[in-house]
């Protein structure tokens, strides 16, 4: 196995890294001395042996662990997002209740984690949630799918604490199989990209759909269509006036399209990647570089 662990400039800079590859992410605060505490997720790409999604990856007296019992468990892969405004480090993850699994958040504060807050639960499994903290009131905003008699894209917004939360309301079209969404905010608007399986489930071909909240309502664009067979790992991007939105198209092969100063979305692009320390560490980085341009 080659363990990853993520101690990059643990004092100064945060560092996210997900494989694609099933993988561990073991989530921890580094207890700093007269100083903001910084989240760390390390990440085991797998050989041949099978490893948990919460697997302890590193052991120090300085780290405060999340989740520890989250592999025995059997809990979903985490989502992080951290607040230099506040420093505060939020995770939300598909829990196991033993029936199905719920959404919850747990945000690291005053030096512990808070107890996990069930954002979503009921009797269908609730999945993949991924994270965004709205830049102008601090608040935590959640989106997953549920895996239900029809998929469906939630979302849910939150206090900056996460003790707080509003009842999930539904992101995606009415009928539309919607799964695997992602979040960010650009110049004031909340945007949601996902895929959506009109040939039902994991049905070929999926289209990477971006969901844009204008007025409390959502307006919908349909980006490109993929035949990707596997999760296309979305991640949606805002840096200054630049937003952009990536996903796997193909083994091997990264797709992404960024929105124009005139509203409408350019041409696809495309990148090749080796494998998934060569995406994460350089592709991804490359194609910001190049989206913000």
């Amino acid at each position: 196995m080659n363990v990853h662990k993520v101690l990059e400039r643990l004092l100064g800079l945060v560092v996210l890294v997900f494989s694609l590859s099933t993988a561990s992410a073991d989530v921890a605060i580094v207890q700093s001395t007269g100083g903001p505490n910084y989240p760390i997720v390390s990440t085991i790409i797998e050989g041949t042996d099978p490893v948990g999604t919460w697997t302890r990856t590193i052991d120090s007296p300085y780290l405060v662990h999340l989740n520890q019992n989250g592999d025995a468990n059997g809990d979903g892969r985490p989502a992080v997002v951290h607040s230099r405004n506040t420093g505060r480090t939020a995770v939300a993850w598909a829990s196991n209740n033993g029936s199905d699994f719920d959404v919850v958040v747990s945000v690291f504060d005053n030096g512990s984690w808070s107890t996990p807050v069930i954002v979503a639960g009921g009797s269908f499994d609730q999945r993949d949630p991924q994270l965004a903290i709205d830049p102008a009131t601090g608040d935590l905003h959640v989106v997953f799918w549920e895996d239900g008699t029809t998929e469906r894209v939630f979302h849910a917004s939150g206090d900056p604490t996460g003790q707080a939360w509003s009842t999930p309301t539904v992101v995606s079209e009415p009928g539309d199989v919607a799964v695997r969404p992602s979040i960010a905010y650009h110049q004031g608007q909340q945007t949601i990209a996902y895929e959506s399986h009109n040939f039902g489930i994991e049905g070929l071909p999926k289209l990477i759909v971006v969901a844009t909240n204008v007025g409390g309502s959502y307006s919908y664009e349909m980006l490109v269509g993929t035949q990707r067979s596997g999760s296309c790992a979305i991640e949606v991007h805002s840096s200054n006036t630049t937003i952009w939105v990536e996903w796997i198209d193909a083994e091997g092969q990264i797709g992404w399209q960024r929105r124009s100063g005139s509203g409408s979305w350019e041409s696809t692009q495309f990148e090749s990647y080796s494998d998934a320390v060569d995406l994460e560490y350089h592709v991804r980085r490359r194609i910001q570089s190049t989206a913000t341009q």
